[in-house]
């Protein structure tokens, strides 16, 4: 039976088939009210990220990453989170396209021109529309 579904269902226009992880449509705070990354007792008011490297190879890009939370954390556990946050923010698709690595930042560094990690995600979607 469904085999038979799945037969007919491209014919369908009510059917919409995605592959993989799709974008969080949402704003980030959304997200993590719903999912509580860095744990129940842990907010995060807002991620934010900075380019540190494009490759020219793969073009992919190492993030530098700060998350602004309302309590300390170990770094293992901030780079284990944000990389699930953010798998989850952007979708499969634009994460593993275009990020190669990516740095957990524990205070705001002069060195970094940290931005919300919303416009990164505007950034991605620009550059995958056809």
């Amino acid at each position: 039976m469904v085999t038979e579904i799945l037969v007919t269902a491209p014919h369908d226009s009510g059917w919409s088939f995605h592959n993989g992880i799709m974008p969080w449509e949402g704003n980030l705070m959304e997200l993590c009210n719903k999912h509580h990354f860095l744990g129940e007792d842990t907010v995060i008011y807002e991620v934010y990220f900075d380019i540190v490297e494009t490759y020219k190879s793969s073009r992919k890009m190492a993030l530098a990453i700060y998350v602004e939370k309302n309590r300390s954390l170990p770094k293992y556990v901030i780079n284990y989170s944000m990389k699930t946050l953010l798998l989850m923010y952007l979708g499969d698709e634009m994460y593993y396209r275009n990020s190669a690595r990516i740095k957990i930042a524990q205070r705001k560094y002069r060195a970094y021109n940290f931005a919300p990690i919303s416009q990164l995600k505007k950034i991605l979607e620009f550059a995958i529309k056809p």
